[in-house]
Parts: C-alpha cells; structure tokens; sequence
C-alpha cells in the first residue's frame, strides 16, 4: 500500500511509476485496482484512506489503510533503513539491526526498512493530517532487498570517460554501502583502492559524545587494505607527531607530510602486499608486527588532508557529512595542500584557489570525492554547482524526477529516459537506459566545437586573404571580372563553408579537448600563419610573374577607371585570380585537418568532391 503506482493496462506489468515499486508490487502477488484500492487472494481487500508520498526529506512514504472485511486499521511505513528505524520503538528494533542492513548495503543490494502500526477501529477518532504524528512509535517489520545488476555496457563507458580525460563521480540518494559497491562493479572505484566514508560522528567516537564532526572510515572490507597502508613507516611516524602536536607537545612536528614521504608510503603500500607486514617501533627502533586498534582506522578531516591520506584512498561522503563540510571553514594549512593536489591532479581546465570562490570545507574538497551517498535532490545541485564553481565543465545525466534540478544546473543534462520528469528539464534524452550514450555526446560536443572553430577560422582567413588580394590587384591598378567574384565568393566560399561543417565526430573519444577560446594562441596562430603563407606565396607568384620574358606591364594609365571591365584581360589579374581561387579553395581542406576530434578531411565526401571540382576546374 505504500506506493505511487498507478493502474495503466497499456504497460507490460498493467501499473506504472517507479520501477522498484512496480518489482515490489509485483512480488506480492495483489493487483490493483485503483490508486487507492488494492485487492489480493481470498477477496481480500486493502483501501488506501490516507498516504503521504515520499519525500526526500524524510526518505519514507506512508499509508494509512483500512482491511476488508475485516475493517481493521493500520500505518504501513517504508524507506531507508537508517530513518524507519528512527521512527520505531526501540523494543522492535533488533540490537544488530544496522550491521545487517550495512551488511547488505555493502554486497550491492538497495535495502529498504519496512515498518507500521495498527490503529483503533473505525470511528477511533485519529486524525491523519500531520506526517510527523502518523510516522511515530512504529515497529519494525523487516527489510526488503532488491538486487538491481550492473548493466553490461557502464564499466566499459567509465573506461572510455577516463580514457577521455573525463573524471566521474557518483551522487545518489541510495545507502553509502550501496554506492561504493557499485562504485567498484563499475570501475569507479579501480581495485584494491581503499574507500573511506565520511559521516557525521561524535567527536568522541561512536559510542562517545561531544559535537558532532565528520570522520572518515573504511568498510570491514577496506581493513586489509587500509592495514597495508597505514602500516608504511612514514605514515606512521607522521601520525605519531601529528598527535603529540595536537595534544600541545613540543616534541610534536606540525605540517603535511611531505611529497617525498608520500612517495615512499606508496612503496611501501605495493612492497607490503606480497612481504609480512612489520613496522619499526618509533621508540627504539626494534622491528615487530604493529597491531592497529578500529581507532586507528577513523580520521579526522584534518588527518586525512595533512597526511595525504585522500591521495591515496577514494572518498565517498553521505549528505549529513556534506552539509557539514559546506559549513566548515577550511584552514590555510588545508587549503594549501588541497589546492596542490588539484595543481598536480587537474591537468586539463581551469585550477582555481578559494580565494576565488568557496572557502569552505566541501568545496576544498570537492573535486578529491568520488562518491556522494544519501544525497537529496537539492545536495546534488549543490554537487554540481561546486563543481562548477571550480571552472570545470560538468555533465550529469539521470533517470528520475530527483535528478531534474541537477540536470537543469549542469553545463549538459542528459536524461537516460524518456519516461521520467528529467526529460522536460533536460537538454538532452535517451531512451536507453544506459550511460553508454553519454560518450557519443562527448564526442559529438567536441567534434562540433572543432568543426565550429574550423569554420571561424576559415571565415575570418577568407577575410584576410581577400584582403591580400584586393591590395594586390589595386597596386597593379587592375581587377578581376564578376564571373571570377561570383566563382568565389558565391560557389567556393558558401560552398565550402557548408562541406567544411558536414565532418563527422572522431569514432574514439581521446585524451585532449578542442580549444574553447576565440583568442587562444592556437586559434591565432593558425589563422596568421596560414594568412603568412598564402601571402608570401601570392607575391612569390606576382614577382615571378613579372620576372618572365614575354611579361608586359598592364598600361594602366591608358584605361580609364570607369572602364574596369578593361582592367580584368592582363597578367597581373590572371596571376592574382589563379592564387586567390586556389588559396581559398585549398584552405578549407586544411582547417579540415586532424584526426583527434573529428574523422579525417578525406571522409567527409561532400568537401572531398568540392575539392576535387574546384581545383579541377
């Protein structure tokens, strides 16, 4: 009964909407008959008096129903596992209840809590008109677990991203366990990387008390790995003066670790995968095996900055955490060595420091998280507007109505299905439910640009070039006909111009992006140089010209300037014409050139056969 669906005898299943409540619904066995009635075995009957739909806030969905015949009455609540649990009755939740949900979370499962509560018999008297009052003292039933596989073709897309020098992060209102399994199904994650979940925690510990702060943890997974790494020498040196200094000792040492230590902890990370794993003891020197307590393994955002941690570990951060992050003021301390990692890391696009834009926590850290878990319609715009902020071009791409503020904000929006809310606010739709088609539209919007800038390039030369040739012909004091001009301007020029646009995108989405500045020193230099070259050669042409034996200067003082149909039968006007047309023809073909963003100039037929013709004849 807690659901949105609604009954459609056009669709395969005979209900529509969300698709895990449509798989649910169908697994119980009951049909439904209206929005509002639900009719199962034994004429069994379920009416809908009250729901309230899910709602990001809360991530729960309730309805109030009443059983027929029986006339019974009752609450039935689903949604996170975290939130239901929140609204039950401490006597019904089991003591391991949170480690099995997290259990199934982390083995790639979407695991809802179901939960209710019966209420009084008609005429009882309970009113059902504030969410809060109807979603309180419930017990828990148990949990749902639903089991959606990775679709064949997203690993190899995450590959052809990376390969194109694309970053890809996950945001989801799915569990924290749940996003980083599938993060590393689909490559987001590469294997053996440790991942470390930041969540909103007591400063004291789980089980301690204080403020609340976000801490950064494995999963029971990552120990082994994490083990490895925190056992490198350095990094457990640099651990030990991080904490005296903290405490207020002299004797501590205050400061990142430095870029050679990090080196040398990487090392130490791939040597001790195949060796025993041992450490020298800080005090005096003795070699014995370090055993390392849970605490060891949580860290403070300013441990996981100034030891360098995140480089060498995935971050992944719930909505809480984010919030708080957001909140937080990052220390010149942090910004300095954040800022340095996006230096070294970021090589393509703009690198900008806080001073430019946020100053806070989350936006330091942006660009070092993978992935963001339990994130809300409204957190993911604000993942895509940090993003953003930092100058960096963002595409995101969704199939459900949450994603539709995100899709709106990002430079490219692309909805995965034509069935949803996303594709009324996003640019772009495809009925495959598949990322797949996100790198035919990087290839496709890097291809245009190129083609786009080839085009520019080739009007403002035309517009040089024919600047060279009308100071050529004015200087000899002669012209060239109109069938010449409209030979050029009007078949090659438009012609040309319209064949150049028709390349097609490169088949492989590479590593380097096309320029986007009108002004860059490669739009430039091509354009003048290649206006250097034509004019060099047009007056290489006009000097040989003249040079020849049976040359005879155009008397130009014997026609009168009116007369410039007179002007056009000399060898100044025949020289001049041969180059310009030339010249102009053949450029086109070499702003065609290049194979990164789109095919080869020989592939595009209609410009191959201009060409052809217009040099032929």
């Amino acid at each position: 009964s807690a659901h949105s669906l609604s009954p459609f005898e056009g669709s395969e299943a005979g209900i529509v909407g969300n698709a895990v409540e449509v798989n649910m619904f169908n697994a119980c066995g009951w049909s439904l008959t209206s929005q509002s009635e639900v009719t199962g075995p034994r004429e069994q009957k379920l009416v809908i008096l009250k729901r309230f739909d899910f709602s990001h806030s809360s991530m729960t969905m309730t309805s109030v129903v009443e059983h027929r015949p029986s006339g019974s009455r009752g609450i039935y609540c689903k949604g996170s596992y975290e939130q239901v649990a929140s609204r039950c009755l401490p006597g019904s939740i089991p003591s391991d209840f949170t480690a099995v949900a997290q259990a199934h979370a982390y083995s790639g499962k979407y695991v809802l809590a179901i939960a209710g509560r019966p209420l009084k018999t008609k005429g009882g008297g309970e009113r059902f008109d504030k969410r809060e009052e109807v979603e309180k003292g419930l017990i828990l039933l148990g949990l749902l677990l639903f089991k959606n596989p990775l679709r064949p073709d997203t690993r190899d897309t995450i590959e052809l991203l990376r390969t194109g020098e694309v970053r890809s992060v996950m945001i989801t209102g799915d569990a924290a366990g749940t996003a980083i399994c599938i993060a590393r199904e689909a490559s987001l994650v590469a294997q053996g990387t440790p991942v470390l979940l930041g969540d909103l925690l007591p400063a004291g510990g789980p089980n301690g008390g204080g403020p609340l702060a976000v801490a950064w943890k494995c999963s029971d997974d990552d120990l082994n790995r994490m083990n490895e790494l925190l056992l490198s020498n350095d990094w457990l040196k640099w651990r030990n003066n991080y904490k005296q200094w903290r405490k207020g000792s002299t004797c501590g040492a205050r400061g990142e670790a430095g870029a050679g230590a990090s080196s040398q902890a990487g090392a130490e990370f791939l040597r001790r995968k195949t060796e025993p794993i041992q450490n020298t003891d800080l005090l005096d020197g003795k070699t014995a095996a370090v055993p390392i307590s849970d605490e060891e393994y949580t860290f403070s955002t300013e441990e996981l900055v100034l030891s360098r941690l995140f480089e060498w570990c995935e971050l992944a951060v719930t909505q809480r955490a984010w919030e708080w992050l957001q909140n937080q003021e990052s220390s010149g301390d942090l910004r300095r060595v954040l800022l340095g990692s996006r230096l070294a890391t970021l090589k393509k696009g703009k690198v900008l420091s806080s001073s430019k834009g946020d100053s806070s926590l989350a936006w330091e850290l942006l660009t070092s998280i993978r992935i963001f878990a339990r994130m809300t319609p409204t957190g993911k715009i604000s993942v895509v507007e940090g993003l953003m902020s930092q100058g960096l071009i963002t595409s995101m791409s969704g199939d459900g109505g949450n994603d539709s503020g995100a899709l709106r904000t990002a430079h490219v929006g692309m909805a995965l299905s034509s069935a949803t809310s996303a594709t009324v606010v996003a640019p772009f739709t495809t009925n495959q439910p598949s990322v797949a088609p996100l790198v035919g539209l990087l290839r496709e919007g890097r291809g245009a640009l190129a083609t786009s800038f080839a085009g520019y390039k080739y009007c403002v030369h035309y517009g040089l070039l024919n600047s060279t040739f009308k100071f050529t012909v004015v200087c000899f004091g002669v012209c060239e006909s109109m069938s010449a001009s409209y030979l050029q301007d009007l078949v090659g020029f438009l012609a040309f111009s319209w064949a150049l646009s028709l390349s097609r995108p490169a088949k492989i989405l590479g590593g380097d992006r096309p320029t986007s500045s009108l002004f860059s020193l490669m739009t430039v230099s091509s354009v003048v140089g290649m206006w250097v070259i034509n004019t060099f050669f047009m007056l290489l042409a006009m000097h040989l010209t003249m040079s020849h034996e049976d040359y005879v200067p155009f008397p130009i003082r014997e026609v009168r300037l009116t007369h410039w149909w007179k002007r056009s039968r000399n060898w100044e006007a025949t020289t001049a014409f041969l180059m310009y047309t030339f010249q102009q023809f053949w450029s086109a073909v070499v702003f065609s050139f290049g194979r990164m963003f789109r095919e080869s100039w020989y592939d595009n037929i209609s410009l191959l056969i201009m060409a052809a013709g217009g040099l032929g004849f």
